[in-house]
């Protein structure tokens, strides 16, 4: 599995501000010109059955995953999770949702200045017709080869869709086992979901 991580700021008709312990964010209420990339990002996506989509904005705190689906078009299906912490730049969002996750990553952000030189090569950064963020992020997928390429486990979706807390008590009790190996255990939790067979997104 791949978490790509969109982090630009979302489109939103229906508000125009919220309020953040003191921190005002605007927000944009176009949502045309984000139409055009959500879509060429989820046609990209499509021969990538391992990426799973992250947004990381501060103008989706403390949104509900519904809410932050419907501002993402046609990448709704495939967004799992947000980053509900208040973060002044891309990298520490990325940061943040990475805390006690180990799998790799690649994002989308306006500009790479907050990620430091070593992860920069992780990141596509946005232009005028979208074609080079979108060829950008291919190439990236390409290369994390079978993690990108892979269909995602029931795991993988528990993983990537727990929130920060909840993975962080998960890593805990995985490690008191000798169970974590990098990873929640959360095998065993799921065992009768997979009989069922693998999800598709």
């Amino acid at each position: 599995m791949v978490y790509v991580f969109l982090c630009i700021d979302m489109l939103d008709k229906s508000v125009d501000n919220k309020s953040i312990d003191g921190a005002a964010y605007q927000r944009v209420r176009d949502v045309e010109p984000m139409a055009d990339l959500t879509g060429m990002l989820a046609d990209c996506l499509q021969d990538f059955p391992g990426a799973v989509v992250i947004v990381g904005s501060r103008t989706i705190i403390g949104r509900r995953i519904f809410e932050v689906r419907e501002n993402v078009g046609r990448l709704g299906a495939r967004t799992l999770n947000s980053v509900n912490v208040l973060a002044e730049s891309p990298y520490e969002f990325v940061e943040a949702f990475m805390e006690n996750r180990r799998e790799p990553w690649v994002a989308i952000a306006a500009s790479d200045e907050s990620f430091p030189a070593e992860w920069r090569h992780r990141v596509a950064i946005l232009d005028d017709a979208n074609l080079e963020t979108v060829a950008e992020l291919r190439d990236m997928l390409v290369e994390l080869d079978t993690d990108a390429t892979a269909v995602v486990s029931y795991d993988d979706l528990l993983r990537a869709s727990a929130d920060l807390p909840v993975l962080s008590r998960i890593n805990d009790f995985a490690t008191a086992l000798g169970m974590s190996h990098g990873k929640p255990a959360l095998g065993i939790a799921t065992q009768r979901a997979r009989a069922g067979g693998q999800p598709t997104l």
